[in-house]
């Protein structure tokens, strides 16, 4: 009996095989070549090694009539990977986050060649957050090292890790809109045209992007094969262990300033009133105390202060804000967590990740992958929808879309934040009022408490799907 399955879709580029899954569980298909080297390399422990060291996600291979499937469709042997829950893509990600992922990368390409093995390529996309740690997804994208060929994955690796690591940085410009606009990663070339000529002196920009820039436009003016013409120089093992230490060490010593982040320093200073601040504690634990829930989405999560306190029987926190600096700050504290797992990821709910790719379909949008069983929305109302224009009643349907059940907290025009934000501009939002706030709940939640704080200007809810 062949079972319901689901190909990745975007996984349809790699020859060599293709994701699917099944009643949870997660498949690949595999190639002639691919299933000769994984079997050599599953025989002789190199690929247990490598998972061992907790750099590659567990997989192995079996029978697809072992699992249940047709092998004519699927082939006679598969291989099936641990699953990881969430899925975000890098320009989701903090600059540690990142960070973590090429640093990962390299330690992984270093332990490969070492073995007589290399990686074919180098994305962020091969790359998923899992147990609160960076962990390498793409086994087929294991090879054979051969003596003197050069890495073909370096330019790769410098225009998805190095380059928007250079640009956050060393010119403190966040990367993630630059990653988004761009799946291929940040050009040479173009980087080149950011750096000042005092920038040359920071490490790696003269030998990593200006030339290879200069190589790029050489290339670009000459009918000679770039590729061809690396291939005919005879790179030694010890040559590209070399590159991989340097690239090492540059992206070592990098460091994350962020030069404005008032959430961060909001929370640090907050205006209100301990009391108040302990109160609204209080009511966020007690709401998930005796929930059932598994995996909660925290919406403008901050840096995870009242989310991470949830009870051990929620295991799975989504953590979702716009600030890169909070979910940095976030990221640092999830790693040195092993009750939950915590998934930090940077989008702004006005702009949130659109699906992207080949026929919108290669890398889903954050609503089709992020999905949980209740939700946490303190402090969010008044910046989506007086600060993004967005109705009451849209906020509302947003809310239902990530879960049955949670809390929101409602912040009313005689809020300190909330006349702040009215300060320079015109009021025209009439209707944002908490009666018909608590209408919009009520048409689609059953409303089953609500707590004040800060003398009525808010308001905690408990809602729960009708």
């Amino acid at each position: 009996m062949d079972l319901q399955t689901s190909f990745d879709k975007g996984s349809f580029k790699d020859r060599e095989g293709r994701v699917f899954t099944s009643g949870g569980r997660i498949f690949r298909t595999l190639s002639q070549s691919a299933f000769d080297r994984m079997e050599v390399l599953e025989k002789d422990s190199r690929l247990q090694r490598l998972i061992d060291s907790r750099a590659l996600i567990p997989s192995h291979l079996t029978t697809a009539k072992e699992v249940g499937f047709d092998p004519k469709l699927y082939g006679e042997v598969i291989m099936e990977h641990e699953k990881v829950p969430v899925v975000t893509y890098p320009y989701e990600w903090s600059f540690d986050m990142l960070r973590d992922a090429a640093l990962l990368t390299l330690n992984l390409l270093e332990s490969c060649l070492e073995m007589g093995l290399i990686l074919k390529d180098a994305t962020p996309f091969n790359i998923l957050l899992h147990k609160n740690k960076m962990v390498f997804i793409d086994t087929l994208s294991i090879d054979y090292y051969t003596e003197g060929r050069p890495w073909e994955g370096y330019s790769q690796f410098c225009r998805e890790f190095l380059f928007p690591l250079m640009l956050t940085a060393y010119k403190g410009v966040e990367f993630q809109s630059w990653l988004r606009g761009e799946l291929k990663g940040l050009k040479a070339s173009d980087l080149s045209h950011l750096f000042s000529w005092f920038d040359n002196f920071r490490k790696g920009v003269f030998t990593h992007v200006h030339l290879q820039a200069w190589l790029e436009r050489s290339f670009a003016r000459k009918d000679v094969a770039i590729r061809n013409s690396f291939n005919q120089q005879n790179y030694s093992k010890g040559q590209l262990l070399r590159i991989v230490k340097n690239l090492r060490r540059i992206i070592k010593t990098m460091r994350y300033k962020p030069s404005n982040s008032e959430w961060i320093r909001y929370d640090r200073e907050n205006p209100y009133d301990a009391s108040e601040e302990e109160k609204k504690r209080n009511f966020v634990q007690k709401a998930f105390a005796e929930s059932t829930l598994h995996t909660i989405v925290d919406l403008g999560s901050n840096i995870g202060q009242y989310s991470a306190e949830t009870n051990s029987s929620i295991k799975t926190i989504i953590a979702i804000d716009k600030d890169p600096a909070c979910i940095n700050h976030f990221y640092h504290r999830c790693k040195e967590w092993n009750t939950k797992a915590f998934y930090p990821v940077v989008v702004d709910l006005l702009s949130p990740t659109p699906a992207m790719g080949w026929g919108l379909q290669e890398r889903q949008s954050l609503f089709e992958r992020l999905k949980g069983d209740g939700f946490l929305a303190l402090a969010l109302v008044h910046h989506i929808c007086i600060g993004g224009n967005v109705p009451l009643l849209e906020f509302v349907k947003l809310l239902k879309s990530f879960g049955n059940y949670g809390v929101v907290e409602w912040v009313g025009k005689e809020d300190k934040m909330v006349q702040r934000m009215l300060r320079n501009r015109s009021d025209i939002f009439q209707d944002y009022t908490w009666e018909y706030f608590q209408s919009c709940l009520e048409e689609h939640f059953q409303l089953s408490k609500v707590l004040e704080i800060e003398k009525g200007s808010r308001r905690l809810c408990i809602v729960q799907a009708k």
